[in-house]
């Protein structure tokens, strides 16, 4: 057939775990988050795609409540996707369940645009002058500078054949150093990253655990704040059912993020300090196709 129809059901539940310095909202607070997908794509890419959000946040009976809805909806009349077969700096090895890839990249890049917030004493400055819209708020300008972009990620791993399913392990690192051509640091990069993954797949059951161990940041741009490392333990375990007398399938996957209820940061948040990444939360998805 010609085309296949899709339709996907996301349930989800979150415990906020909010620990700033500004608790801008309770830290007990609860997410639901219903999601539902439907698409119908044809061979070539071309199709619908239709997504409706709804996020409840109920902190308490009578505190404040908040509720969010989103709505989109696209159309793919024509195949305009183009994949390359080679990307020169990119090397990759695999050999007998052995295998490895490594990226390096330099890039200089002429009047890189960033976004700089204003100092301490730029805003007790303009605090004093009561500029006209700008209040208490942090004043953000967009500026240029020329930057360099130096790092590399590898990853190198090892599949092996277990209890008649496939292991796979696999271990990998990123790092990313940027610096203006006048020494001073680009904000808002991320960290060196570590990255262990332990998947295993048999017959329709498939189950992996990921370990990110993300370290500091002291490399700080002007007004920056250094960001503390923290460790994140995420788990999957999918199922694949057969439907409709096997014309279709159904895949159920259930989930746990941040098992270790870790208070972590991004540092390439705007709001980091405000809004840290959620704490521990568990899922269950359901995807049918047909």
């Amino acid at each position: 057939k010609d085309f296949m129809g899709h339709y996907d059901v996301f349930v989800y539940y979150s415990r906020l775990h909010k620990k700033t310095k500004r608790q801008v909202s309770s830290p007990w607070g609860q997410t639901i988050l219903f999601e539902s997908k439907k698409t119908i794509s044809k061979s070539d890419w071309s199709g619908r795609y239709l997504r409706s959000d709804v996020y409840l946040d109920f902190p308490g009976i009578n505190t404040t409540h908040s509720l969010r809805t989103k709505f989109r909806y696209e159309n793919q009349d024509t195949n305009d996707y183009v994949f390359h077969k080679k990307i020169n700096f990119i090397h990759g090895y695999e050999n007998n369940g052995v295998f490895a890839s490594a990226t390096i990249f330099r890039n200089n890049i002429d009047d890189y645009i960033y976004l700089r917030d204003e100092t301490e004493a730029e805003h007790e400055m303009h605090e004093e002058d009561d500029h006209e819209g700008h209040g208490g708020l942090i004043l953000s300008n967009y500026m240029q500078k020329d930057a360099e972009f130096n790092g590399y990620e590898f990853e190198i791993g090892r599949s092996l054949n277990f209890n008649d399913g496939s292991m796979t392990f696999s271990y990998g690192m990123d790092y990313v150093n940027a610096k203006f051509k006048d020494g001073t640091y680009v904000p808002r990069i991320n960290p060196r990253r570590h990255i262990f993954t332990l998947t295993y797949a048999k017959d329709e059951t498939s189950a992996s655990m990921t370990f990110r161990n993300v370290t500091s940041q002291s490399k700080l741009s002007l007004n920056e704040t250094p960001t503390e490392s923290y460790k994140m333990v995420d788990l999957k375990l999918s199922q694949r059912i057969p439907i409709f007398n096997s014309d279709g399938e159904m895949l159920v996957t259930l989930f746990a993020k941040n098992l270790l209820d870790e208070v972590a940061r991004n540092h390439s948040s705007f709001v980091k300090d405000e809004v840290p990444l959620p704490g521990r939360n568990i899922g269950l998805r359901f995807n049918m196709k047909f």
